[in-house]
């Protein structure tokens, strides 16, 4: 279902990977995306259960706290198996492009994140999506929108929460924090 040049990409970066590109050939373009990237992460290191993603959900667990998500696994898996096939192989070339510096962004954007270093956060994780905008729309735009609304019912039933994102998603146009601050809520940032 992708062109034959981006097929050709991908079999040569997961033989790279040491993936075996005939385990996931049922699979879509945006399935084979993320099982990149997660194999190139590992490749450097980084490991999802090791992130704070992870830490935080062991910590809520030993507290006995709650957790409520603003997607289903469901939900997220729906939105991106409902990109058209253009869309997903645009999301399969922008990982196989970015799997060889995803060392380097990693650590810079990491490094950045704990700095508060806005900006630099910003273009790093907004910078490849000027190719694919369609793909902007509804990976970031359209479930900020959707997450925003389920912010407000939260600030509104008296109780607290500690909300856990990506970063993708708190800065650049269309940012949750920007669709905050135009509804009207005073947004703080933390130091």
């Amino acid at each position: 279902v992708v062109d034959q040049r981006v097929y050709e990409l991908t079999e040569r970066r997961t033989r790279e990977l040491g993936i075996d590109l005939k385990l996931l050939e049922h699979f879509e373009p945006w399935f084979l995306s993320v099982a990149i990237l997660e194999q190139g992460m590992r490749k450097y290191g980084f490991q999802g259960e090791l992130g704070l993603e992870q830490y935080l959900l062991r910590k809520s667990h030993a507290a006995g706290k709650k957790i409520v998500g603003l997607e289903t696994l469901a939900m997220q898996i729906g939105i991106f198996d409902a990109l058209p096939p253009s869309s997903q192989q645009a999301m399969l070339e922008q990982t196989l492009k970015e799997v060889d510096e995803a060392e380097t962004t990693m650590v810079d954007m990491a490094t950045a994140w704990r700095d508060g270093r806005l900006e630099t956060l910003s273009q790093g994780l907004l910078a490849d999506f000027d190719d694919f905008p369609g793909l902007y729309d509804t990976l970031v735009e359209k479930r900020n929108a959707e997450w925003v609304k389920s912010l407000e019912r939260f600030l509104t039933d008296g109780r607290r929460y500690l909300v856990v994102v990506g970063a993708l998603h708190l800065v650049g146009r269309d940012s949750v924090i920007d669709m905050l601050k135009a509804r009207g809520h005073e947004v703080v940032r933390l130091h």
